[in-house]
């Protein structure tokens, strides 16, 4: 999991208002076949330590009790595959393990952008938004088409802040 776990993170030399930036690229977590070799127990950890090493940077920031100073949580999910969405014990992880955290994202995180979703991931989003609330309401979803999501993405966030 140690390989699928990395949290992109901007700079902290953050300038003239500039947000920080996490982006984590959830599509090449292979959540299945961990559920499957029973390492369930494994996985939470390591998702757990993903936010710990992310809200070290929001630590390491002036405000870092602000959620409007501009953190964007960016999640991938190029590369997702639909047995992993509709796979039961994933799904029940993903729902209990944002019960557990939604409070500190909520405080924390100003808004969500989801990128690459397919069909089915953005409709369960859309069903969640109005049960979860908080963060899912700050929430933008794109498809798949790059070349419509890049050039929205570049307006809401400067180049200095996206990796290639």
């Amino acid at each position: 999991m140690n390989k699928y776990s990395t949290i992109h993170t901007t700079s902290n030399n953050i300038v003239n208002n500039e947000c920080l930036v996490w982006i984590a690229e959830v599509g090449k977590w292979p959540v299945r076949n961990i559920l499957e070799g029973g390492y369930a127990r494994d996985l939470n950890w390591h998702v757990k330590q993903i936010f710990h090493r992310a809200f070290k940077t929001v630590q390491q920031r002036p405000t870092a009790d602000e959620r409007a100073q501009g953190l964007v949580c960016i999640l991938d999910f190029e590369g997702l595959k639909l047995e992993e969405l509709t796979y039961l014990p994933s799904a029940l992880f993903l729902f209990s393990f944002i019960e557990n955290v939604i409070g500190v994202i909520n405080k924390f995180v100003g808004d969500l952008i989801i990128l690459n979703a397919s069909y089915l991931a953005e409709a369960i989003m859309r069903f969640l938004r109005p049960v979860l609330g908080g963060i899912f309401e700050r929430t933008v979803i794109y498809g798949t088409n790059k070349a419509v999501w890049l050039p929205k993405l570049r307006r809401l966030i400067s180049a200095n802040n996206l990796p290639e």
